[in-house]
């Protein structure tokens, strides 16, 4: 009886000290939009300038991915180059499926798709074919670092 009682109490004293979760982040929106143009700064009106303010695009609308299936950072190999590999829900990969479809039949620089992540544009990449399977990768010039921040922000982690 002793052992049982002393259990008990051990049980109630490690659930009240166990410190509660912060609050989730809300995944960042994953922005694939078509490139109608592409240029030097300054921006005009509603372009969008890429990660470190070099060249400014005018977009079309595309498609907005609200939360990827999963999304991680990793090197390509043999490379130092870093990526981050998107996985996409069935309707957002079908949806996305298509935007490429329709991106390969045009010339530059409206066969780029831009990747916009928190009002930025990460990537513009010439898409040469369909990209089918939900399963994407953005390259750019990104560092171990920044290729991580940015699979943790499409992931809802701080």
């Amino acid at each position: 009886m002793f052992v049982v009682v002393m259990f008990a109490v051990i049980t109630v004293t490690v659930r009240y000290f166990v410190p509660p979760k912060p609050p989730a982040t809300p995944p960042a929106a994953l922005h694939l939009r078509p490139v109608l143009k592409a240029g030097p700064p300054p921006c005009d009106g509603t372009d969008l300038p890429d990660t470190e303010n070099t060249a400014c695009y005018g977009l079309d609308e595309g498609m907005t991915v609200g939360q990827a299936v999963q999304a991680k950072a990793g090197a390509l190999a043999d490379t130092d180059q870093w990526v981050i590999q998107v996985t996409l829900n069935p309707a957002d990969a079908a949806a996305f499926g298509e935007l490429t479809g329709r991106l390969a039949r045009e010339s530059s620089p409206r066969n780029q798709l831009a990747i916009v992540i928190d009002g930025k544009v990460v990537s513009a990449p010439v898409v040469e074919e369909p990209i089918p399977g939900g399963e994407v990768q953005i390259s750019g010039d990104f560092t171990r670092e920044t290729a991580t921040a940015y699979a943790r922000r499409l992931n809802g982690e701080s």
